[in-house]
Formats: structure tokens, sequence, C-alpha cells
């Protein structure tokens, strides 16, 4: 590998099978080119390949004072957790009291921890403690009161925006443990707490706000248990394209605008106080009369393939002859702000919804799951979803939004394809209308409401999983 003047890049070169994976061993730069040649290649038998060359670039990487945050944590929630019991994991921090609970954590034997963060990271913050409570990341048994009684040995995997914890040994089935990520009382950076690329202590309580806090809070705390083995794959899948790329909350000059992952948003109409309501900020499906606002989302999602399955009920009421459950973990959905111009009292009002979250909720009856069915040949997954939706940094002048746990239900529905590298994409897309109503409350018994919908397919939420790398015998 070579950058643009030429010079050698250092890299870390991993054989699997047939696949080769050339890795850099320190993060390249952001917004630059680089160049890969591949020279004297052969297989096992000795045959050679001609040589091959290809280039690559980094995406561009626009700076932000936010601080990052945790989108996907396996097994867990990504949130500070409070109100635990011995029936339920706790429910997210900044949510409203009566949200539901998760319910217990567990992880099979052969799975590892796996944790996406919203931001690259500074790889110097991550260190993972050798003795009870040490280092900014921590995996610990635990006994039923919670205290640790001794660390998990094994190998922390660090990655841009990622981290794995892989254990030495199995979990142990009905045994407790704990994974702990600090991040410390304030913004600043300091000695044994997880931190981003930009400076910040991490923060695990974005229910709180992007602008309410710069960084800090409380920590990331999971308590898992010990499961006994499944035949189930595990995968990891994240969107992408994402058009967020800082995690600002934010859609900046120099940030793609993808057709996928986003959201589109049209006024359905006002009443009360409010006396109309656009989105001026530009069209999000110019083929349609009216004008949408677009919101970008970010995520990931750890799914497990369960076994193939007969006489499948699915979220529309129909039967399918066989499918595969795929099983899903309770994560969010991060979008990007969006400018809504109001009419109030003959006031214009311009507000920024600030990042919205979205946050899937368990089924109380059992594992949330979609399914993956034949439609005419085409391997498709369908899932039906309960939400809370949260607008932590919206702010209205003199007056309150119900954008705080807000219930939501959507359908999705797309086809699944199969890379030549391996990757599975999942391109899925609401099937109905979802209709989002904002309640407006001001001074003096002044209320309101703007009725917002999503139309039919234009959620689009396109996930990919990495590469399923292949190994010799």
């Amino acid at each position: 590998m070579r950058d643009a003047i030429g010079a050698l890049v250092p890299v870390h070169v991993e054989s699997h099978g047939a696949l080769v994976v050339v890795r850099p061993k320190d993060p390249l730069a952001a917004g630059h080119d680089y160049h890969v040649e591949l020279v004297d290649v052969a297989d096992a038998a000795g045959n050679a390949m001609p040589a091959r060359a290809f280039d690559v670039s980094t995406e561009m990487l626009v700076a932000t004072d936010v601080p990052p945050s945790v989108v996907a944590v396996f097994p867990g929630a990504p949130c500070s957790l409070v109100d635990a019991s011995a029936t339920s994991s706790g429910r997210c921090a900044g949510g409203a009291p009566g949200d539901d609970g998760y319910r217990p954590f567990a992880l099979a034997p052969a799975e590892r921890i796996a944790v996406v963060f919203d931001q690259p990271l500074r790889r110097a913050s991550l260190a993972l403690g050798t003795t009870c409570d040490t280092g900014s990341v921590r995996v610990e048994k635990v006994d039923l009161s919670g205290a640790c009684t001794d660390v998990v040995r094994g190998s922390l995997l660090v990655r841009q925006r990622e981290l794995a914890f892989v254990p030495d040994t199995p979990w142990v089935a009905g045994e407790h443990y704990r994974l702990r990520l600090v991040s410390g009382p304030d913004a600043t950076c300091s000695g044994g707490e997880v931190c981003g690329a930009n400076g910040r202590a991490a923060t695990f309580d974005r229910l709180a706000g992007t602008t309410a806090s710069a960084g800090g809070g409380p920590d990331l705390v999971i308590r898992f248990a010990g499961a006994e083995p499944t035949d189930a794959t595990t995968l990891l899948v994240s969107t992408g394209p994402v058009a967020d790329r800082n995690g600002s909350g934010h859609l900046e000059p120099g940030e793609p605008r993808p057709d996928t992952n986003r959201v589109a948003l049209r006024v359905a109409g006002t009443s009360g106080l409010l006396t109309g309501a656009s989105f001026p900020g530009g069209d999000c499906v110019p083929s349609t009369p009216e004008v949408e606002g677009c919101m970008y989302m970010q995520g990931a999602i750890p799914a497990q393939l369960g076994a193939r399955r007969l006489g499948c009920a699915l979220p529309d009421g129909t039967t399918a002859a066989t499918c595969i459950p795929v099983t899903m973990s309770a994560q969010a959905m991060y979008s990007t702000s969006l400018t809504m111009r109001a009419a109030a009292l003959g006031i214009g009002l311009n507000t920024e919804t600030g990042m919205s979250i979205m946050r899937l909720r368990e089924r109380p009856d059992g594992p949330l799951e979609g399914y993956i069915v034949d439609r005419g040949g085409v391997p498709t997954m369908v899932v039906a979803l309960d939400l809370y939706m949260d607008a932590p940094d919206m702010s209205l002048p003199i007056a309150q939004h119900d954008l705080k746990s807000k219930p939501l239900s959507v359908s999705l529905e797309g086809p699944l394809t199969f890379g030549a590298d391996g990757r599975i994409s999942i391109a899925l897309a609401n099937v109905a209308e979802v209709p989002i109503t904002v309640g407006i409350d001001a001074p003096f018994g002044l209320t309101g409401t703007v009725r917002l919908v999503v139309p039919a397919g234009e959620m689009k939420l396109q996930l990919v999983s990495p590469p399923r790398r292949g190994r010799l015998p």
C-alpha cells in the first residue's frame, strides 16, 4: 500500500483462505487516496496470479465537538441503564419513567462482546482492565450483588469505530458477568476513560441530548449471564452508506446525501395554535408534489439467523410455508437534525429538531423477530417494529414538545443480496404510511399539533454485514 506521493504505508497482511485482508497498522488519514498493489501472489498450489493494482480513498470527516456515543452493543442496549430489577436489565436513562425495561441480557458460550460507536475512537484510550475496577473497558465476573469477583481474561479487538472482546474461555451458562465502558465526569479526555478521536470523553446518555452535555456522564454498564449454546448465526449489520459520518447529529458541508438510510417526513396538517408548518431545507422526494424533509440515519443491529422454520406467521397476518427467523437485539437508530418552519399566532418560527433517536422496543411476549421469506425467488426480510422516538435537542420558543419516548410502529420489508465478498445487504422500506403527531404545549393553555407522515416506501434502511471470510481447513 502506498499513499498519494508513493510512500509505503505499513500494513498487516492477513490470509483467510481465498481472501486476503490488507490492514493498515495505523488509521489512514481522512480524505486521502491510496494505491494497493498485489505482486507475486500465488495460490497454495503455486499458481501465480498476474499483478493487480487498485486505488482506494478514505472518507472525509468533518470536525465536531459532539462527544462519541454507542449505537449498538451486544449483549445489551446502547444507553446507560437505570431501574434494573430481578426481571429486567433496566431502561434507558433519560427516557420516560414508563418506558419498557429490557429483559435480562445473555451471551452464548462462543459469542464475543461487540460495541459499535458513531465516531472514530482514540485507540490509546481503550485499555482492557486486568484487575477488578481498572481500565476504561472492563469485562468482569460478578456475584449476585453485582460486586466484581475477577476479570474475564481475553483479547480486546479495536477498530476505528468498533471494539470487540473475545474471551479466552467460553462464557459459562448461569454465570454472571459485566461489561463496563468508563466515561468520566466531564468532556475532558482523561486517563481511564473511553474517548473519541476528537478528544472528547464518550457519553452513553444520548437521551440527555448532544447539546446538554459536551461529553462524559454515567458509564455504560451491561450485566449479562452466560447462556446455553445455540446453533444460530450471529451477524452485526450496520447502516451503509452513512451520511452523518462524524456522528454530530447534523448533515454538514462535505457529508454525502445518499438515498438510503434516510427518512422522508411530510407535513400532513396542523391544529390548535399552529396554523402551518413546512420543511424549508430542500425536497427529499422531488418526484412528489409535496415537499418532504430528509433525516439521515445511522445505527447497527446485532442479529441472529436461526434454523429454517415451517408455517411462519408473518407481521401482516399472512403465513409463509417456510422462513428463516431473525432475532434482533433492541438497539437504536440516530437521525440527523431537520429544520421545521411553523406559524403560530401569526408569527413564523424556525426550529431545529436536533438529533432524533429511534429506539427499538422488545416484544412483551418474546424476542424481537423478523423473517426471511421467499418472495418469487427473492429472499426477502419482513419485520414489524415498535419504537420510541426522542428529540432531546429540539427546543421551541416558550413552548414544550412531546417527542420524548413517543411510541411509533413501522412494518418494513425488502430484499437480501449476497455480495461476492460474502457481505449480506438488507434493503428495507416501510410498507405503509407512518403517522407521527408532535404535540406543542405553550403557556396560557395554548396548545397545538403538527401532524407528520412518513410516506410508504420513504423510510429506507440499508443494513450491511461485514465480509464473511473463508479459511483453509
